[in-house]
């Protein structure tokens, strides 16, 4: 809002003044009290008419932009309607890189991704072959070694050729006979017996050393294929993780650019009145914003009041705060309504004082009062200047 200047309570000064000569004089029975007394229990004080409710718009982009449109000062603007554009040429030029990354990083991930697929593809599919190979070689040495296998079906048979010529033997030396029958049992029977030893001695332990090497290589390859496939898929799971992390990066980062070019196009939140809002502390009546102008990041750039919600801000001298109380009645007086008082209480009073002008009354402490106005007027309008008087006696019984 417009900062109100000492001087331009003045004039409203003397229009209660007029009014205060005006007043009778005299307090009767059931009559008003006398001008003394009224000054006794009143403050009287300048303020300015403003809005209670005022949306501040804020310059929410990075950095230093300039305006290249702007709005004229004190328009009627509609929601959505454009107000301020900032220059975002830089921001246009992050975009187009932040969509490349982001592209970039999109195609990373798929990529990852796939390499993480192949690697649970390539185990599903190895593991089950080294499994079968382990039981492969498992089921060689039993069917050579085991319970009922081939050697022992050769010992069997060897056993009974023993058997048979042991045998023969003893028939032939207990009968004497003179046929060549003896010395051929004689010749399997020592053969039978050199298998048997062949048999059991070298053979049985060859071919269980060779079957148990093969169990065992079996077995190391299915363990390797196991770790070498679920290495494989960490690796591939720590680059997805990698990817994705970074593709999230690159999205935050293009999303902050959209947002500030967004940031860059300042339009009206709601209906209502655009004013533009001007350093307090500024000599010039130019206002501040203009096409051309640089403005930097979170500045206040315009004020949007309601103008159906209006309040007075009243300038209490330091002497006399300590007198206001929230809800005191207040009388308020307007140059531009000569006729008509316009009745409020006081509804806060601010804890720090307002800042002082560097070239008007140096030195003056005053603090802001905060009127509300129940019921305003018609034709009262924001900045307006009034005469606030504030009834600090005695609250009347209702």
């Amino acid at each position: 809002m417009r900062q109100f200047r000492p001087l331009a309570g003045i004039a409203v000064l003397a229009v209660l003044l007029v009014s205060f000569a005006a007043a009778d004089d005299a307090r009767g029975p059931g009559g008003r009290p006398s001008r003394l007394d009224r000054i006794e229990t009143t403050i009287v004080e300048a303020g300015i008419i403003e809005s209670a409710d005022v949306t501040r718009i804020l310059n929410e982009a990075s950095g230093q932009r300039t305006i290249l449109r702007l709005v004229p000062d004190g328009s009627t603007v509609s929601e959505g309607d454009l107000l301020i554009q900032l220059d975002d040429a830089d921001l246009r030029d992050q975009l187009i890189e932040r969509q490349v990354a982001s592209e970039q990083a999109k195609a990373n991930l798929e990529s990852a991704t796939a390499q993480l697929n192949a690697a649970k593809d390539a185990l599903e599919a190895d593991l089950p072959v080294a499994e079968l190979k382990l039981q492969v070689a498992e089921l060689a040495r039993k069917r050579k070694l085991g319970e009922g296998g081939e050697l022992d079906q050769r010992l069997r048979q060897i056993e009974l050729q023993i058997t048979i010529a042991e045998r023969q033997l003893k028939v032939f030396e207990r009968t004497g006979a003179t046929t060549a029958t003896g010395p051929e049992s004689r010749l399997q029977l020592e053969s039978a017996r050199s298998e048997e030893r062949l048999l059991q001695e070298f053979i049985r332990p060859h071919e269980s050393a060779v079957l148990d090497l093969a169990i065992r290589e079996a077995q190391a390859n299915m363990n390797r294929t196991r770790r070498s496939g679920e290495a494989a898929i960490r690796e591939a799971q720590a680059a997805v993780k990698t990817a994705s992390l970074q593709l999230q990066a690159a999205t935050q980062k293009l999303e902050l650019v959209r947002q500030q070019i967004t940031a860059c196009r300042i339009t009206a939140p709601r209906d209502g009145l655009v004013m533009y809002a001007n350093p307090p502390a500024r000599r010039s009546a130019a206002p501040v914003l203009e096409e051309g102008a640089t403005v930097r990041e979170r500045q206040l750039l315009l004020e949007m009041p309601d103008v159906d919600r209006l309040q007075a801000r009243v300038r209490v001298h330091e002497s006399q705060i300590s007198r206001v109380k929230p809800g005191q009645s207040v009388s308020l007086k307007l140059a531009a309504l000569p006729r008509q008082a316009v009745a409020g209480r006081v509804a806060s009073i601010a804890r720090t004082p307002e800042p002082q002008s560097p070239w008007l009354n140096p030195g003056v402490v005053e603090y802001a009062v905060i009127v509300e106005i129940p019921e305003p007027p018609a034709g009262l309008r924001i900045g307006m200047t009034v005469a606030a008087e504030v009834d600090t006696g005695p609250r009347q019984p209702q």
